[in-house]
């Protein structure tokens, strides 16, 4: 489908455009003039692999067999439904140098030794890299808040690590005698983190939302509320209450999402399969988005009026 590469083009959605940068001053400075390569140079998960397999749960219970290599290498997905989260990362590559990225992620793996990665779209090398977390100096918002990158994965983003991901057992070469570090242990079961839920029940509508109303730039507050309204009320049909604590986790979900045109596409034929009863609630959904700052732009307009008509033939 090529419906929002030709629309994006003429509403200037730009899902790609350079994040407003920090505001911290340490990270300015620690900016390179040149950006060092990354060791983990490995493509990894596409839209459609993604996209087209049911929603991932928040904690999966068992791995499917046989294993990819890209999940030999990089280990098994976690976090839950993470796609199109856009942030700054500080990053020390394997050669001890520091550079910071801007990524989009696509996921979080981790292995059975403790080690996890974050595969992402790297904006500075325009391309998918995968980060070992435990080479993440910070993490940056686009508002410049700088968090420790464990605790904005585990806080922020309600992932769930099944071993500490500063923990990662190494071997050591063949020809050493030092004695390999046991694999550790895997963390308790604990429930479903705030929010977790609740996204994966909404994740293509919920994308297709946060495009409309950054269709004209800027998603407003009050087009946040909007859209994680629609994402609480498809949790509520899908048998999942939202309390405040999930609520204020999915207005930090949706302000940090900027999906690309490949993953919308991939959302609208998501939508495209569902019932006529969710196309109806979506549609609901993007026109009180739109309407929700008060100002319903040309861009706005035009990208709902692309999504009705092709929701509502599928509708008929």
């Amino acid at each position: 489908m090529a419906l929002f590469r030709r629309l994006f083009s003429a509403v200037r959605y730009q899902p790609d455009s350079t994040p407003r940068p920090p505001s911290n001053e340490r990270i300015k400075i620690l900016t390179p003039s040149i950006d060092p390569p990354d060791e983990c140079e490995v493509a990894g998960t596409t839209p459609d692999e993604y996209f087209n397999a049911a929603p991932t749960p928040a904690k999966s219970t068992t791995r499917a067999a046989p294993r990819s290599s890209y999940s030999e290498k990089f280990g098994e997905r976690i976090g839950g439904d993470l796609w199109g989260i856009q942030t700054t990362i500080e990053y020390i590559d394997s050669k001890g140098q520091s550079s910071v990225r801007r990524i989009r992620i696509i996921d979080l793996r981790q292995k059975d030794n403790g080690c996890a990665y974050v595969n992402a779209h790297c904006f500075e090398r325009k391309a998918q890299r995968n980060f070992r977390i435990d080479r993440i100096l910070h993490v940056i918002d686009d508002d410049g808040v700088v968090y420790d990158p464990v605790d904005f994965f585990e806080h922020e983003l309600m992932v769930e690590f099944e071993h500490d991901p500063l923990d990662a057992s190494v071997a050591p070469p063949a020809e050493s005698a030092a004695p390999k570090r046991p694999t550790p242990a895997k963390k308790p079961s604990a429930p479903a983190k705030p929010g977790v839920k609740q996204r994966s029940a909404a994740r293509d509508g919920l994308r297709l939302l946060v495009a409309l109303g950054r269709s004209d730039d800027i998603l407003h507050p009050a087009e946040t509320l909007e859209i994680v309204s629609y994402i609480t009320r498809e949790a509520q049909i899908a048998g999942v209450s939202s309390d405040d604590d999930d609520i204020q986790s999915l207005f930090g979900y949706v302000r940090r999402q900027r999906p690309d045109t490949a993953t919308l596409e991939k959302c609208v034929e998501g939508l495209e399969r569902e019932g006529v009863d969710a196309k109806l609630r979506f549609l609901d959904a993007a026109r009180r988005v739109i309407s929700a700052d008060g100002i319903k732009h040309p861009n706005e307009l035009k990208l709902l009026s692309e999504l009705q008509s092709s929701l509502e033939a599928e509708v008929g």
